[in-house]
């Protein structure tokens, strides 16, 4: 919520695809480029303060990374995308227990 403006519309869903279920997070904030899709589950890369204002400065830039760790650990396929609501998709598949 940092990263979007006041009022900014949020939408999440989970629905069963397959054997996975699907948890997606789609904004209509500012959204991030492609370049910086590529590499923001990388450790320690932060998105430059400029694109959000300087209340969205700080943080280790290990978030993102911690994530994707978990979610391969558990078989996930975590991914990020351009959102139809303009901003940012967050995309996370987990396989179902059999």
């Amino acid at each position: 919520m940092r990263h979007s403006p006041p009022g900014a519309r949020v939408q999440v869903a989970v629905q069963r695809e397959g054997d996975a279920a699907v948890l997606t997070v789609d904004d209509d904030g500012p959204g991030m480029s492609e370049a910086d899709r590529a590499q923001a589950f990388d450790r320690f890369w932060r998105r430059e303060a400029a694109h959000d204002g300087p209340e969205a400065a700080g943080g280790s830039g290990l978030g993102l990374a911690i994530v994707k760790g978990v979610a391969d650990r558990h078989g996930a396929a975590l991914s990020l995308g351009a959102s139809p609501l303009g901003g940012l998709r967050v995309r996370c598949a987990l396989p179902l227990a059999s």
